[in-house]
């Protein structure tokens, strides 16, 4: 298999935010551009991607994507556009695994976790390359899922090999049906909180991230 490298011979590795959903559940406002340590919470995140090891940041958008683009202004992204978003999570995750070289991995991010940080993502390229320096088709047929405390959350970091799996997912789950049916293949990273299990997906998620609704 004919993996990217950089200069220093690691694999190159995208990290895909999905922010095309409708965030239905948190009423009229739009979550992703609720404010988070003083800006938008999608663009705390975005920025947490591009401090990271990862080379290159794509944003999937859908749902009001003018505004959302506009948070995200001045920073260097790329941007896909999800015409199916209305169909769900899953519609975004297709997008998401046509962005990067087939024989490339991938980092699926959510953009309504505010408290996955560059620590968070660092671990699982760190754990990526590890694994691939010892056995490169191995590390391709692997993906890389944050553990804490015994529970495991997101992002996922997704060998090159997932990625039909990943264009081919269905629903409003993403790639969680993919990733119950391939246990055998997950490589467990220990992450030191808990910020890779909360996401903010209701208006009773705010308070406990010291989150404040737009008015």
């Amino acid at each position: 298999m004919s993996l990217h490298p950089d200069s220093q011979g690691k694999v190159l590795v995208t990290a895909v935010v999905l922010a095309a959903g409708l965030g239905r559940r948190m009423g009229a406002s739009n979550k992703l551009l609720l404010p988070y340590q003083g800006q938008p919470m999608l663009r705390h995140i975005v920025n947490q991607a591009l401090a990271s090891l990862c080379h290159r940041v794509v944003v999937v958008l859908g749902h009001q994507s003018d505004v959302v683009r506009q948070a995200l202004v001045g920073l260097p992204v790329d941007f896909a556009d999800n015409p199916h978003f209305s169909e769900g999570l899953a519609a975004s995750v297709r997008v998401a695994a046509h962005m990067t070289p087939l024989d490339s991995p991938i980092l699926i991010m959510l953009g309504d976790m505010p408290q996955v940080d560059t620590g968070v993502i660092n671990a699982l390229v760190k754990a990526y390359d590890a694994a691939a320096g010892l056995d490169p088709s191995l590390a391709a047929t692997q993906f890389f899922q944050p553990v804490f405390e015994g529970q495991p959350g997101n992002p996922v970091l997704w060998g090159a090999s997932w990625r039909f799996a990943l264009q081919a997912v269905q629903g409003d789950e993403g790639a969680r049906r993919v990733i119950k049916a391939n246990l055998p293949a997950r490589v467990l990273v220990a992450v030191d909180h808990a910020g890779v299990l909360r996401d903010v997906d209701q208006p009773d998620d705010l308070a406990p991230m010291g989150m404040s609704p737009l008015l």
